[in-house]
């Protein structure tokens, strides 16, 4: 048995109770009594307390504000809202407005950017409904996806205005497309159809913005639920940004114009004022930047210009501020467990799971478990590595199932998952349509002794000193690479569980930047990481299954092969590989759910054979914790990345309520 220093304890208190019926998980929040619980997976459509959309149609144009706004020299309300605002439904009440949302952030960087533009202002022409059923309107008034899966139309909203009062209509649309997207100079955000001129976007007036395709894509509705693209399409002011691009002014003179005000050339400058950091930028956003990072109180103010309503006319968001403080890692469930964060769902470690169960009625608040993607801590191998020893190795099943074998996994939940994780492989839910629960959870056994027949057979013998070696005589030696601190310790653990069958491995903690570049670079052998996969519905992100993006990192080597015009063209991938992406191909052609998992079962199943990853263990279920005074957030939402975070719950309808906080 492995010992560390520190292990934390399941609390006994306010923990998930599931319960099967008709085929699905069901969750319920109460008390428990025992110090291990099973956590299952649930369907999305168990979520409670969630918003609903309506439009406001024919009814009077009569409209109230925050009083927030009173003192300001501004239109009236009725003129800064579209003809036909949408209108959010809270769950609990309309209202109270004011009040600051306070959050903590652990990054002024990549990691606040996620809070600003997807925590708090998830936008797009659509956004998830709440209970994750399809897609809904939200910038657009309107959208048709055509039968042949080739166009989507979108109807814009007419009023809709940017935070500075500036209409926004399809000619922003137009000009990000042409001016943005089309110059890699200033923007990666390019969706696959333009980047491979396999499709383009029509704005054949200022109220209609249509994409149409060479071929089908029934899925490209849905990924414009969460693409970085589908956000950049709706952050783009022509009437503020094209100033700082060429056309009437060259980019010679730009670029002495960007030197003079301090950046490096006019591309550098563009950046910076794109940037969701500035202030200058106008945003079709619930809250504005007001107070940006290098400060570490990042504060956001009401926009405005905001095109929802409540049932009852009320222009929202109803809270006045957003706020991000700056914290270290180990002192936010503090902060939290003393009510200084009315909502924090970012930012907060596994290991503060026990600590935030314990101390709710204290803190006066409460741990909540939501729905979305439950992931996997995984080692994911890099099956395309130029190394002539490695990359049949890790292409041969026998050798990736022999070190899956290798693993006590039990020992692995006991020490880093409360006890309550499973020994699973990165995998749809098991309340998704697509899920295989045996492939899932295959070869997760400890069995040493099969981990020991199987390098013999793959010709691994041991050497003098004990370790393996490949067939051809080298020693086998393998890099973990980890981004993630609090993965380190797992990964030790990995390395003496293998050592003890022969495989010497060992753990190097990288800063991100170098991670991410020798991912890039396909220089990585093997990754300890959160992996994807864990999806309701793994079509919205493919990438642990098919080699289709620069963060399928199994196949790093391998995924540019299928992109055309890719900065690293790849190399040529084996026959399962390609016909992993015929069946790719050939679901995102086919609108036919049926066909959608008969395809995917073989994709699944053939990744099973010559596995990518070794899953370790699932963790918690996505929980967040919400203060008592903070109300119309979902006892039960959507989260996760391919839900726009807290985007399907509608934060813009959130409210703060003095009278609800609780005394301890």
């Amino acid at each position: 048995m492995i010992r560390l220093l520190f292990l934390p304890v399941l609390c006994a208190s306010g923990l998930v109770l599931a319960v099967i019926a008709a085929g699905h998980a069901f969750a319920r929040t109460g008390e428990a009594t025992a110090t291990r619980v099973l956590v299952t997976d649930r369907d999305p459509r168990q979520v409670a307390g969630v918003h609903r959309l309506q439009a406001w149609g024919t009814r009077p144009r009569v409209f109230q504000q925050a009083p927030m706004l009173d003192s300001r020299d501004l239109p009236p309300v009725a003129d800064r809202l579209p003809a036909d605002p949408l209108v959010v439904v809270p769950a609990e009440s309309m209202g109270p407005y004011g009040g600051t949302w306070e959050s903590f952030t652990t990054s002024l960087g990549e990691g606040l950017h996620v809070d600003v533009e997807w925590y708090a202002n998830a936008t797009g022409l659509v956004r998830w409904a709440p209970d994750a059923s399809g897609m809904v309107a939200d910038v657009a008034e309107s959208f048709t996806a055509a039968p042949d899966a080739r166009s989507i139309t979108f109807r814009l909203r007419p009023g809709l205005r940017w935070s500075d009062g500036q209409p926004f209509t399809s000619a922003d649309v137009r000009f990000w497309c042409d001016a943005i997207a089309a110059n890699q100079e200033i923007s990666d955000n390019v969706p696959a159809f333009l980047a491979n001129r396999t499709g383009r976007i029509e704005t054949p007036d200022p109220w209609t913005v249509r994409i149409v395709l060479d071929q089908p894509d029934s899925l490209l509705l849905a990924t414009m639920g969460f693409e970085m693209w589908a956000t950049d399409l709706c952050a783009a002011p022509r009437h503020y940004l094209e100033r700082f691009l060429p056309g009437p002014r060259s980019a010679a003179e730009l670029s002495a114009e960007a030197v003079t005000a301090g950046f490096a050339s006019w591309p550098e400058r563009f950046r910076n004022r794109w940037s969701w950091r500035n202030p200058d930028c106008p945003r079709l956003w619930a809250w504005v930047m007001k107070t940006p990072p290098p400060a570490t109180t990042v504060v956001l103010e009401r926009n405005p210009y905001y095109g929802k309503v409540d049932p009852d006319g009320r222009q929202l968001p109803y809270i006045d501020r957003v706020q991000f403080t700056l914290a270290d890692p180990e002192s936010v469930p503090i902060k939290v467990m003393r009510g200084d964060s009315a909502l924090q769902s970012r930012s907060l470690r596994t290991l503060d799971y026990s600590m935030l169960l314990k101390h709710q009625r204290h803190g006066r608040y409460q741990v909540r478990h939501w729905l979305g993607t439950v992931p996997s801590t995984a080692l994911t191998f890099n099956r395309s590595i130029r190394s002539p020893w490695l990359r049949p190795l890790l292409n041969d099943g026998r050798f990736v199932r022999a070190l899956s074998l290798a693993i006590d996994r039990q020992e692995l939940i006991d020490l880093f998952a409360f006890g309550i994780g499973r020994p699973r492989h990165p995998a749809p839910q098991e309340a998704s349509p697509y899920a295989d629960p045996a492939l899932a959870s295959r070869d997760t056994e400890h069995d040493p002794a099969t981990t020991a027949r199987l390098l013999d057979e793959l010709g691994c013998r041991p050497g003098p000193d004990g370790m393996r070696r490949a067939g051809d005589g080298t020693p086998i030696r393998l890099m973990i690479e980890v981004v993630a601190p609090e993965l380190v310790q797992v990964g030790q653990v990995v390395v003496q569980q293998w050592a003890t069958v022969g495989i010497v491995a060992e753990i190097r903690l990288l800063a991100r930047e170098l991670y991410y570049a020798r991912k890039g670079a396909g220089e990585q052998q093997c990754l300890l990481e959160s992996a994807a996969g864990g999806e309701l519905d793994p079509l919205l992100d493919a990438r642990a299954y098919i080699p289709i993006a620069p963060e399928s990192s199994w196949a790093t080597c391998w995924a540019g092969w299928f992109r055309p015009g890719a900065e690293r063209p790849g190399d040529e991938p084996p026959a399962d590989i390609q016909a992993t992406v015929a069946d790719w191909r050939a679901i995102i052609a086919s609108d036919d759910p049926a066909e959608h998992r008969r395809r995917f079962a073989a994709i699944f199943a053939r990744g099973a054979e010559r596995r990518h990853s070794i899953g370790l263990f699932t963790g918690l279920p996505p929980w967040v914790v919400v203060r008592d005074d903070l109300r119309n957030v979902p006892a039960v939402g959507l989260t996760g990345w391919t839900y726009r975070s807290l985007g399907a719950s509608a934060p813009e309808c959130f409210a703060l309520d003095p009278s609800r906080r609780s005394s301890p």
